[in-house]
């Protein structure tokens, strides 16, 4: 009996070792400003609520006072609360601005109006652990739902959970415990303040030891 309790607390330590003496995760440096609606083109003639949302260092939302504005106005014309009108075929830059950080997103005036429904996913490891494969975040009935797809793999690891981020040296959001190390799930977010291009990271995290796993980019 003693043996095989002292073999259980062996194997507790090495599991627990394998998040230990690497770097952890860092804040991001500075705050990030991004427009997060995923409009394409607009139909003339109609109208579209743009977005934007600024995250901290933390990577917590905050409130800030905005500026919107367009490269050319007789194309695309945006109030000071982001509603763009489309008034002519054309292209034309929406930006939105504040204090020393802006961000833009050209959209196309065209015959119909078309919004982006999905952003695909590619993993890679960090910090000497194994992450691969591939993923799909999309806008499906009010949520947003995450799939890791049947080539995703993990390293093992305890505690491994998946968060959103706008840098790969931070974590922001929590999104749920990791499912299984390989194979296809999906994670449905409810939280409203959560689109599609809220964040440009999906990360893999070793949550006990604030250990970095791997990074799954989210395409443009």
């Amino acid at each position: 009996m003693k043996f095989l309790k002292y073999s259980y607390y062996i194997l507790l330590l090495c599991s627990l070792a394998g998040c230990i003496g690497v770097d952890v995760v860092s804040p991001q440096e500075e705050g990030d400003l991004r427009i997060i609606t995923s409009l394409e083109t607009l139909k003339a003639g109609e109208m579209y609520q743009m977005e934007a949302r600024y995250t901290n260092s933390e990577g917590m939302v905050e409130e800030k006072e905005l500026s919107w504005s367009s490269s050319d106005a007789d194309i695309l014309s945006v109030t000071a609360t982001g509603l763009t009108t489309a008034h002519e075929m054309g292209e034309a830059t929406i930006y939105v601005s504040s204090e020393e950080m802006i961000d833009s997103v050209q959209v196309l005036v065209s015959e119909e109006t078309v919004v982006t429904t999905g952003r695909a996913i590619s993993f890679q490891g960090a910090n000497g652990y194994s992450v691969s494969g591939s993923g799909m975040l999309e806008e499906m009935d009010g949520n947003i739902r995450l799939t890791l797809n049947t080539d995703f793999s993990s390293a093992s690891g305890p505690g491994l959970y998946l968060y959103f981020s706008n840098s790969p040296n931070s974590v922001a959001i929590e999104i749920a415990a990791l499912q299984s190390n390989t194979g296809m799930q999906t994670y449905t977010i409810s939280d409203e303040a959560i689109t599609l291009n809220t964040y440009d990271y999906v990360m893999v995290y070793c949550k006990p030891f604030s250990v970095l796993f791997g990074i799954g980019t989210l395409e443009e």
